[in-house]
């Protein structure tokens, strides 16, 4: 199951804020994209964008990692310090159509709620969506930031701060989307800017072709909106 570890390891570069790069713009949004062209999404037009190299990533945490197997979006409200509501968008090498509970099972293991807990995450809810015309899985979570964590390191938040996360998982073809949203665990700022992560993820949209993509050895193929509790 050597698949197993490169798809762990998006769990630890989902906070990692690297080089600017941004696409055209439309009326109170502007279109960004992956640094290898593979999707592109839709963001306020305020907001700041980071896009990272799969491999320089991937080098961090394993050596032999498949070459351009991630990628990786972020974006940012210019909300200081804190820059929230934020969202990450990894994407990852699939050799066919793979459900998003499947890559949830490959990253996270078998239970992916245990595995979030583990980490330090309380599971608010799991469950299947659809997500830009894609059937998607979900993971809401809150967590107590440490001292080591990136929001606090990056001087964003202090150290025990409660965020709100939403986790999601899905796939077109060949390609396959590991999406984070946060923002601080406040009952109005959740409702808020959970709303924008929403429309957000709703525009995604995948521009590499299926057939342009390496396999991953071992991930098995497979045949409503987001709203927070």
């Amino acid at each position: 199951m050597r698949h197993r570890r490169p798809l762990g390891g998006l769990c630890g570069v989902l906070l990692v804020l690297v080089s600017v790069l941004a696409a055209g713009a439309e009326s109170g949004t502007r279109t960004v994209t992956d640094s290898k062209g593979r999707v592109t999404i839709s963001v306020p037009v305020d907001w700041d964008v980071y896009s990272l190299g799969a491999n320089v990533l991937a080098g961090k945490m394993k050596k032999d990692v498949p070459e351009d197997l991630f990628s990786m979006i972020v974006a940012m409200a210019p909300r200081g310090p804190e820059h929230l509501p934020a969202l990450t968008v990894v994407t990852i090498k699939l050799p066919g159509e793979v459900s998003g509970k499947a890559l949830a099972s490959a990253a996270l293991g078998a239970v992916p709620t245990k595995k979030m807990s583990d980490l330090g995450y309380h599971v608010v809810q799991e469950g299947s969506t659809k997500i830009a015309g894609h059937q998607a899985y979900f993971m809401y979570a809150t967590k107590t930031l440490a001292a080591s964590d990136m929001l606090v390191t990056a001087g964003h938040l202090p150290p025990g701060q409660s965020v709100y996360l939403v986790f999601t998982l899905f796939g077109e073809g060949g390609m396959g989307i590991f999406a984070t949203g946060y923002t601080v665990n406040n009952p109005a700022r959740v409702r808020t800017d959970f709303a924008t992560i929403s429309r957000i993820l709703e525009t995604v949209r995948f521009t590499a072709k299926p057939s342009a993509l390496a396999p991953l050895p071992g991930v098995g193929a497979s045949s409503p909106a987001l709203a927070p509790r």
